[in-house]
């Protein structure tokens, strides 16, 4: 085994990891700040659950084009 080798991949991955858990960070503050309480809900689901629109229109009584609705214009809303 060449060890230099290893020790060179493993502390690429682990530079990698720290990036990866600084940046769902980033993303967990953000959706945080969301004020209103339906649309940070729907983030977390759909950002941070990996769920897709149609589940949680499911979920909060909502059909699937209006939580693809409510992410856009959040989004267009801040971009403002």
């Amino acid at each position: 085994i060449d060890w230099d080798r290893y020790d060179r991949i493993k502390s690429q991955y682990r530079n990698k990891i720290r990036t990866l858990e600084e940046k769902c960070s980033a993303v967990e503050e953000y959706i945080e700040g969301i004020s209103d309480s339906m649309t940070r809900r729907i983030f977390r689901m759909y950002f941070l659950e990996g769920r897709k629109q149609k589940d949680i229109g499911k979920a909060v009584h909502m059909d699937r084009s209006r939580v693809s609705r409510k992410i856009n214009d959040y989004f267009h809303d801040t971009a403002k």
